[in-house]
């Protein structure tokens, strides 16, 4: 055993040149240098497996509540608009309160407009366009 170039114990293995049966081969040393870069990588991709399986292991247990974690935040920010969107609104309902009750011109016109309320002595005439069929008879 030795160690390799990251730090890792490295088996030596050898092996021959086909060619060459015999150990004393000039062919060796190539070999058993390809041997132990082959093995050194091998530790390497089983490492990157090992790496790989956990990377995928953590994913598929946190995926579920990521996705989850999305949903919520899509939901919060639909609501924060809904939030703004009301505030708006009340902040137009409170001037209008405040008009109606500080300001009689604008409640009489209320009055008026919405509620359909005259005055005593007073005659309401509604015009009707020409091409309506009321009173066409």
């Amino acid at each position: 055993m030795s160690l390799g170039k990251w730090g890792r114990r490295i088996q030596k293995v050898e092996i021959f040149h086909p060619n060459c049966p015999t150990i004393g081969c000039q062919n060796d040393m190539a070999w058993t240098q390809y041997a132990i870069r082959y093995t050194h990588y091998d530790t390497m991709l089983k490492n990157a497996f090992i790496l790989f399986a956990v990377a995928l292991g953590v994913l598929l247990i946190f995926l579920p509540s990521f996705t989850k974690w999305q949903d919520l935040k899509e939901k919060d920010r639909q609501y924060q608009v809904k939030i703004r969107e009301l505030e708006e609104a009340r902040q137009v309902l409170l001037q209008e309160k405040q008009l109606l009750e500080e300001d009689p011109v604008y409640l009489e016109k209320v009055a008026r407009e919405k509620m359909g309320i005259i005055r005593e002595g007073e005659v309401i005439y509604r015009l009707v366009p020409a091409d309506s069929d009321v009173g066409a008879e």
